[in-house]
């Protein structure tokens, strides 16, 4: 939760929201004090996801099967499968299903992926192809945090990414189906609001053992951390508006 952004701040909800007891002293609440943070780990940047592509077990390169939402999928698994490719956002848990299998071509299995503290990212979505296949995934999420988040995009092989974003007025692209390198890269800066969408497309063409997307609040790696509480002065004067949206 975090503080309303108008009215009247009670020292009840202040308490409530910082895990204060007793009397508080408005030193207290200095952004980088001992109660307002100045970084918070994201976990609800995205309010809600669509998606379209494999349904199903599906199998792409050798022993790699996709499923498409790693949450919710609940369906049988592939015969011989050794990893489990798709998406997941907000840190939720993965499905049972996954907890003996890999997760997106790493070592970590589903079981302990979130709870190791592996899903270190806004969102991932991997994808993988057996030879003489070809497979485009899309998946659009509404975003339920505003913020400058970042879509990084990798392939091993011949892989590509394509961006669109809804800001109210339709979709529109803003980053062209492209082959991505074997470099991470960044390839678009969405300063969302929320109720902003943004669409990804996955292809694969032909064998590849993984291609991806972060988005992520990183430039250059996967990362959910973002500055919060940056209306809140560090220093001097503090006013109750001051702390408007201010969250622990």
């Amino acid at each position: 939760m975090t503080l309303q952004s108008s009215g009247s701040i009670s020292m009840d909800q202040m308490r409530t929201e910082f895990g204060i007891s007793g009397a508080i002293s408005m030193s207290d609440l200095y952004r980088g004090g001992s109660e307002v943070p100045t970084t918070a780990e994201v976990t609800d940047a995205i309010s809600s996801v669509s998606y379209s592509g494999v349904s199903g077990a599906t199998l792409g390169y050798s022993q790699r099967y996709m499923y498409g939402n790693l949450h919710t999928y609940s369906g049988g698994l592939g015969a011989g499968g050794t990893w489990a490719y798709g998406f997941m956002y907000n840190n939720l848990a993965l499905s049972s299903v996954f907890d003996t299998r890999l997760i997106n071509n790493g070592g970590i299995t589903g079981s302990n992926y979130v709870s190791g503290g592996y899903a270190d990212h806004i969102l991932f979505h991997m994808g993988t192809s057996k030879s003489g296949q070809t497979l485009t995934e899309t998946l659009t999420a509404t975003m339920g945090r505003a913020g400058t988040y970042y879509v990084l995009g990798y392939s091993l092989d011949n892989g590509q990414l394509g961006i669109e974003v809804d800001t109210g007025s339709g979709f529109s692209t803003v980053y062209s189906l492209a082959t991505q390198s074997t470099s991470l890269t960044s390839r678009y800066t969405f300063n969302a609001s929320v109720g902003d969408k943004i669409r990804f497309t996955l292809k694969g063409i032909g064998e590849e053992i993984t291609r991806y997307y972060y988005l992520s609040t990183s430039s250059s790696a996967q990362d959910k951390t973002a500055s919060v509480n940056t209306g809140v002065p560090s220093s001097g004067t503090i006013a109750f508006s001051d702390l408007y949206g201010a969250s622990a």
